[in-house]
């Protein structure tokens, strides 16, 4: 039996941000991209990796939700992949102004997680699950050499998995 390498799960076109994007342009290009979090490069350099976790926890301290998210970010990643908005009442289809100033205020290197991990796509998939388990993260960055040449979600191993959704 053949094993599963990274390359067959991971997402290949890499979209990455730059550490001064506002927190309010990062969550409308994820949304824009269908992605739940993003490598941060500078100069060419990755330089970290940002996710929408990374967004709510601040947004959470912010607020003074800091017990909240201070044991949160103890915990495991939780699984807040989706776009900020369908966090709060939609009534309005608009942000809470202070949300929203907060949002315009922060930028990608206020929030972003600088310890990255990286694979390469010719690693064993259950070895980069393994990986993930371990860091309690949702995504790694696929290299080749230095230059991000994918990301690998754990959405994207159980599709790899399970196959297409009908």
């Amino acid at each position: 039996m053949m094993s599963l390498l990274v390359r067959d799960a991971m997402t290949a076109q890499v979209r990455s941000v730059q550490p001064d994007t506002t927190l309010l342009d990062l969550e409308r290009l994820l949304v824009q991209w269908s992605l739940g979090g993003a490598p941060v490069m500078k100069h060419g350099e990755l330089v970290g990796i940002v996710s929408r976790t990374d967004i709510v926890r601040r947004l959470l301290a912010a607020q003074e939700y800091q017990d909240y998210a201070e044991a949160e970010q103890s915990q495991t990643t939780s699984p807040f992949d989706l776009p900020l908005q369908a966090l709060w009442p939609t009534a309005q289809r608009t942000l809470d102004p202070g949300i929203e100033a907060q949002l315009r205020k922060l930028h990608v290197a206020d929030v972003m997680s600088r310890h990255v991990i990286t694979v390469t796509a010719d690693m064993p998939l259950d070895d980069a699950g393994r990986l993930m388990v371990e860091g309690r993260i949702h995504r790694v960055i696929v290299v080749e050499g230095q230059e991000p040449v994918g990301l690998l979600s754990t959405f994207d191993i159980v599709r790899c998995l399970c196959g297409p959704t009908p």
